[in-house]
Formats: structure tokens, sequence, C-alpha cells
């Protein structure tokens, strides 16, 4: 040991390359997801051949292995490329095992911490792929090769985490070549590929805007000229902007939008349109000062949208309701004076003599004038009163075909907005699922 120089590799041609083998078995993981942090602590082991570090055992009393400090003898010299902080890793102190054939096996206990960008396209049914990048600065592959070993590195060791669970682990061996250097450098990659417990993220997220979306339809259910709808509109709005809030602020920075995101947004939209349609709605059914309903919109909405929604017969009634009322309706006829009958004191009169010059003495001309202008009075009377009727009971009409189509409309706008809310909820979850 006293000719050992742990500065330089340990062979004894400078042409001959120092093979590395390497693996790990990850004991704990945590990942911070605001930050952009993984950080690990694993059991690595690094084993390669030392050519300096020989002896017969025989002639060492037996002695096969021998326990040396990492400082007393070489070891590779490995960087992360991707460390999250300086450093990017630590390592305890654990002694070398060295055999007498030179096989060296180093099994430190060594903290990672690491760059890690989450992709929440598919938040909260995401997997995460987060990566160690190992390799050397100084000695390129013909000085120094790394491998992994045969086995895969395990997983099922790993501690439990309350959000997220290890799937599965790769590996890749990547050769780098640096701008000017005709010789490789060799790269160790392990890839962490890590799936988001969903059930928390399901009942706090998702439920509850399945839930709020579902209460919406509530909007077009009420009676159509029921004001408060509006109001239940606007708390909904507000219960949807605070939980895109919380979403926001649950979510780590990041330039991809979450499916999840574009769906609570597009909730927000629709019942935003759904709030705006429902005032036009009430405003249709309680307004009084109206004209007629123009007979393409008529046609439109009585004629093919009411069949269509199961109004048909509902409309119908409450259309033969003016037209029996205008059946029934009576005209005021007044005869005149002349096709009444003139009674005498001896008896009836023909209806021949009605109207002749000669009088009888009991009928004085001053009476029948009387008479006449009573009469007139009674007629301008009973018309301007029938005037009104009519008049009353054609605004009636059109005020109930006004409501007749908010009702119409309630109806299709409630169509509408049950397709919309089934179709962006379907295409939330098949996108969420089929990755």
């Amino acid at each position: 040991m006293d000719m050992y120089v742990d500065t330089a590799r340990p062979v004894k041609y400078n042409q001959e390359t120092m093979n590395i083998t390497f693996t790990m078995t990850p004991v704990t993981f945590s990942i911070d997801e605001t930050n952009r942090i993984m950080s690990l602590t694993s059991l690595d082991s690094l084993s390669w051949k030392d050519q300096l570090l020989k002896w017969d055992p025989g002639l060492q009393g037996g002695v096969k292995e021998v326990f040396l400090k990492p400082s007393d003898i070489w070891t590779p010299e490995l960087e992360l490329f991707n460390p999250a902080r300086e450093p990017g890793f630590k390592r305890s102190f654990v002694r070398i095992i060295v055999s007498h054939d030179g096989v060296v096996l180093w099994i430190p206990v060594t903290k990672y911490e690491v760059q890690c960008f989450p992709n929440t396209t598919f938040f909260p049914f995401d997997i995460q792929i987060c990566s160690l990048i190992l390799g050397s600065e100084i000695y390129n592959i013909r000085h120094m090769d790394m491998n992994f070993v045969n086995r895969p590195i395990p997983s099922w060791n790993i501690d439990k985490h309350p959000l997220w669970k290890v799937e599965r682990i790769t590996t890749e061996k990547i050769l780098n070549k640096c701008s000017g250097c005709d010789v490789p450098y060799v790269n160790l990659k392990i890839n962490f590929h890590f799936s988001r417990h969903a059930t928390v993220p399901f009942y706090t997220f998702v439920l509850p805007c399945f839930l709020l979306s579902s209460l919406s339809l509530v909007l077009f259910l009420l009676p159509s000229d029921f004001a408060d709808k509006v109001t239940l509109g606007f708390g909904l709005f507000m219960a949807f902007f605070v939980l895109l809030l919380y979403l926001v602020s649950v979510l780590p920075p990041s330039q991809e939008l979450p499916y999840f995101g574009i769906y609570l947004c597009f909730n927000l939209a629709i019942l935003t349109l759904s709030t705006f349609l429902n005032v036009l709605v009430v405003n249709l059914a309680n307004s009084h000062a109206r004209s007629k309903i123009a007979k393409p919109l008529r046609a439109i909405m009585f004629d093919f949208f009411a069949p269509i929604l199961c109004l048909k017969d509902m409309v119908k009634k409450s259309r033969s309701q003016y037209l029996i009322a205008e059946e029934n309706s009576f005209q005021l006829s007044i005869n005149n004076y002349c096709s009444l009958p003139k009674i005498q004191n001896q008896g009836e009169v023909d209806k021949e003599h009605l109207c002749e010059d000669d009088l009888p003495e009991s009928h004085p001309r001053s009476d029948y004038q009387q008479i006449e202008a009573d009469i007139a009075n009674i007629r301008r009377i009973a018309s301007d009163y029938t005037k009104k009727l009519n008049e009353a009971e054609s605004e009636k009409k059109v005020l109930d075909e006004w409501k007749r189509l908010a009702m119409v409309l309630n109806c299709l706008f409630f169509v509408c907005y049950l397709f919309l809310f089934g179709g962006s909820l379907i295409a939330y979850f098949l996108l969420a699922y089929i990755k």
C-alpha cells in the first residue's frame, strides 16, 4: 500500500479500461412538486477490479478480504448531471471490501436530490418519470466503462409513499460525445416511473366538480318564471371558481394545462352561459310589456322544437283555451227601435205597422226619442266593455304565448346543457385513461 497511488487508475497498462458495474437498491423517496425535486435514498453498489490490490491468501495467513477506507484506494469519480442543488448527492462513510483477487465492492448509502419536472396533463391519473443521470467528467469510455448489473433494479422494498407509487424502474446506458471529442463518455440513466394515488385527488377535485356540474342542471329544472334560479347560478359559479383556485394552488407551475383544468374551465364557461340563458328565460316569463311573437319564431319553437321536446300536447292545450274562448265569445246585438214591438193600450201591434208615422196616443214621440238615447248609451257602454275584455284577453294570450316560449327555450337549453355536461365528462375520462 506504500506504493499505491489513489489518484491514478489501478491498471497495469495505460490503455486498459476500467470496467465499473453499478446497481442500486432504493429505500425511500419523496417528490416535491412545487420545487420540482425528487429526493431518493438508496444503497448503491459499485464493483470494479483493482489490478494493484491482489495477494495470495496462503502467503497472508489465509486473509481473503480486507476492509479499507474509501480515501485509501482509488474510487470512481462519478458526478450527478441533473442535481437539484449542489452537491447533487451525499454518500455515507462505508468501508470498501477488497478481495484477494482484486475485486472491489463498495456499497454506500447515498442521498440524491435531482430535478424532476412533473407533467400534470393527466392529473390526477398522471404518471411521472424522474431520472438520475450518473457519469464521469474525467474518464471517457476508453479509460472507464460503466454498466448495469444483469438483474433489474428492485422496487418492492421501497417504503410506501402516501401520494405516489413506484410502478417500475428502468435503466439505460448513454454514450455522450462532447464537441471536439472523438471518444464518447458513458452516462448511466435510471428512470423512476411514479403513479399518483388518485383516491384523495378524486374525492377532493373530480367528485366535487361532478357534483357541482350535476347541481347546475337544477337551473333548468326549476320553473321558467322562478327568478331565484339566477341567484343559484351565481352561487354555483363562485363554488367552481373557488375549486379552480384550489387546483391552481396544488398543482406545480407547468407549461402543460391539465385535462382536468380544461374540464373545470369548460364547466365554468357553460355554467356562465347557462346563467345568462336563465336570465333570458326568466325575463321572457315575467315581462308584461311585449308584442306578439313573430310567426317564423312561433313556427320554429312551437311547431318544430316543442314536438321534439315532448311539449306539443302542453302547447296545444294552452292554445286551445283561447280558441274555445273565441268561439264562445258573445256579440252584443241591440235591435233597432223599429224592430221592437210596440205595446198599445188595447194589445199588440203587428210588425208591419211598427214604424208608421201614426203613433198611438199612449206613445208620444218624446218617449220614443228618450228610449232610443238610452239604448244608444247601453250599446256604447256594452261595446266599450266588450272591447276592454277583448284587449285584456288578447294581452293575456300574448303573455301566455311568451311564457310557453320561455318554457320551450328552458327545455331546449336543458337538453343542450345535458349533452355538453355528459360529453365533457366522457371526454375527460377517456383522455385521462387512454394515455
